[in-house]
Parts: C-alpha cells; structure tokens; sequence
C-alpha cells in the first residue's frame, strides 16, 4: 500500500502519542540507521489540498518538530510502500543527515514588513525628488499623460520601489542576523508588503529574535509594521530535492 509521508525526523525511534493523519487514519514510523519517516497508510490517487487534509498534517507536524529536528514534506508527497521508502532513505541517507544537521535544534519563524496608511506610490513620491519630478512632468500639464509617458513613469516606480525594497530587506537582514541560524528573503506577497522573510532561528533562542527585531523596528517610521509568526517546521530550508523517490500527489 503506498503511504503518506509528512517528514523526516532526526532520530531512530521518535515518541509520540497516538496521531490520525490524512483521512484520519494513524500515524506511524520507518526508520533507518538513525533517522526516521512519519507517514500513514494512503490507500492511492491523488490528495486534494482541501483544508481537511491541510490541517491534518499540520497537526502531525506540530507533534514532532518542537521535539525532533524534522524535515517536513510538501504536502502530497506519497511513497509506493514502506519497502520503498526504506530504500529511499538508505540511498538518500548522507543528503537527508546533512538537510537534518542545517536544521538542528532549529524551527522556522516569518517576518513580513508592510507599509501601514500610505500606499507605495504616495509614500515614495514623497520621499524621491526624481519620481516626484517624473510624475509632475507626466501630470502637471492640461493635457493628459501619453501612453508612452505612463509607461515610462510606470518604470520608473517599479525600479525605485526595487530598490526601497532592497535597502529595506538588507537593513531588516543584517539587523536580525545575529539572532538567527539562517535568514532567507522571500518574494513578496502584496503591494503593500516590502518584505519578507523566512528565519531560521534556535529554539530555545526565539526570545532574542523577537528582541533583535523589536530593536530593528524602532529604527523605522511608525508607517511600517513588523509581523511575526511561528515557530513552524522549517519547511523554507529544506533544499534537499525528495522527488527522486518518492511521489507528490
């Protein structure tokens, strides 16, 4: 039968108690010199990502990685059989100890800056004498912007706030990197957010993160507000490709 696989973990025999993974069906182990697979019985076809099934391998994920380093799986990931997956991680088992010991004693947080009131248009026209002055060519006549002066304006926003980003980003980065194992810059997901980050951080040390970004902060207007979130599995540094061997649904 092929099985459902939520992660790896660190160690031969991991404890834990009683779990009902994807379709409520329970949560087991296989091990390998030293490392270990969570998956449970799939009975085939593919997984949809309903919320029902999402929420149900966060659940198994969040038994384990507060305890365990772990390597959490994509959602979806499927193993034709427990003899398969065995020989999955004896064949992978240099790679998979390596990802373990980048993560070790490790979980992830996300650190997302935004922009609170102004717009960035509106908050960087103010602050750019050449986009103002672009804008101000573009719209202070008495006729309307061509389609060319438009495009061109457009161009020159998307570059200054490129650069705003960056400047934000490496500032933010350099400022919470000695409280962290790892920081990884990651594409924004809205207008209005000018970074994003995935931190790799020590469990143990997640109050000095929360400090270290509290003091970085303070340093920015009051226009811009730090979200952060976790601990989670540190699913943003789990490089190691896993589809050779194993299925994603």
């Amino acid at each position: 039968m092929s099985m459902f696989v939520y992660g790896i973990v660190g160690a031969a025999e991991p404890e834990f108690e009683p779990l009902r993974g994807i379709g409520g069906r329970p949560v087991t182990s296989i091990s390998h010199d030293g490392i270990c697979a969570i998956v449970s019985d799939h009975p085939g076809g593919a997984i949809r990502p309903e919320r029902k099934h999402i929420l149900a391998q966060q659940q198994v994920l969040s038994a384990l990685y507060r305890r365990y380093d772990m390597l959490p799986m994509a959602f979806g990931t499927l193993t034709p059989s427990r003899e398969a997956l065995a020989e999955f991680l004896g064949g992978r088992h240099a790679d998979i100890a390596a990802m373990l010991e980048r993560v070790r004693g490790c979980v992830e947080f996300g650190l997302q800056i935004k922009l609170y009131g102004p717009d960035p248009i509106t908050y960087l026209v103010a602050r750019s004498q050449e986009l103002k002055a672009a804008r101000d060519r573009a719209f202070g006549r008495r006729r309307a912007p061509t389609q060319q002066e438009q495009i061109r304006l457009g161009q020159l926003f998307e570059s200054v706030f490129t650069q705003f980003r960056g400047t934000v980003a490496e500032k933010v980065s350099e400022g919470i990197a000695p409280a962290a194992a790892e920081v990884k810059l990651l594409p924004p997901r809205s207008q209005t957010e000018i970074a994003n980050f995935a931190v790799l951080a020590r469990r143990a040390e997640a109050d000095l993160l929360a400090a270290a970004i509290e003091a970085v902060a303070a340093d920015f207007g009051d226009e811009f507000v730090f979200g952060l979130n976790g601990p989670w599995p540190p699913h943003n540094f789990v490089s190691l490709d896993f589809s050779a061997g194993l299925e994603e649904a």
